[in-house]
């Protein structure tokens, strides 16, 4: 009987090894499993975990991470987050952006204006809270005047306002085209309806 219990303790001593191996090293490393564990226990996940991350080869991993690091506020990977500004993702730079400004780092402020042109509408709430937060200025989420003030500041600017910005860039010159393209669009189908109807109306006075 005492052997027993021996065994079965060393089963469950084991199982429960095993369950502290998968979140310390397993969990962090897959995207599924670590926004599963961070929505059921917030904080289990160590932020080093999330640090060691951004250097992954996986894109939605690193965005993950950045992003439970601007959740938390934490700085610990502040200087590879500030790298990652440079990111030609779509994504990575914009939640960098956003974990950066979450540690109240100005580095941020012109990513952020960058993003209220980004097809990430949906973001641009907490977009304009941080550039409040970061400059003392409340120009809503108008990328525009955000774009004239910042320039204001920083004349020699070489901001790159116009690229990786998603599928569906809210761009003047996109809006224009796709503007125009729905005029000519128009007008094509009206110049083929009025030749179609060319073709089939009969000439006056003749017979069927």
């Amino acid at each position: 009987m005492k052997k027993r219990f021996v065994i079965v303790l060393s089963v469950v001593a084991v199982v429960i090894l095993g369950a502290i191996i998968a979140t310390v090293w397993l969990v962090p490393r897959n995207m599924f499993l670590m926004t599963f564990l961070e929505q059921m226990a917030p904080g289990a996940i160590p932020a080093g975990s999330y640090a060691q991350n951004l250097d992954s080869g996986d894109p939605d991993l690193v965005r993950e991470s950045l992003a439970h690091l601007a959740d938390r506020r934490d700085p610990i990977a502040i200087t590879r987050a500030v790298e990652l500004l440079q990111s030609t993702d779509d994504y990575i730079w914009l939640n960098a952006a956003h974990y950066v400004a979450a540690c109240a780092r100005q580095e941020a402020v012109p990513y952020l204006i960058k993003a209220l042109r980004h097809t990430a509408w949906h973001a641009d709430e907490e977009t304009a809270t941080y550039l409040r937060s970061l400059t003392g200025r409340d120009l809503g989420t108008d990328f525009e005047s955000w774009q004239t003030w910042w320039i204001g500041q920083h004349p020699d600017t070489d901001m790159d306002w116009t690229s990786h910005l998603g599928f569906s860039p809210r761009l003047p010159c996109v809006a224009a085209r796709e503007t125009d393209g729905q005029q000519d669009g128009a007008a094509n189908e009206s110049q083929a309806i009025r030749s179609e109807t060319n073709q089939t109306a009969p000439a006056a006075g003749s017979r069927r």
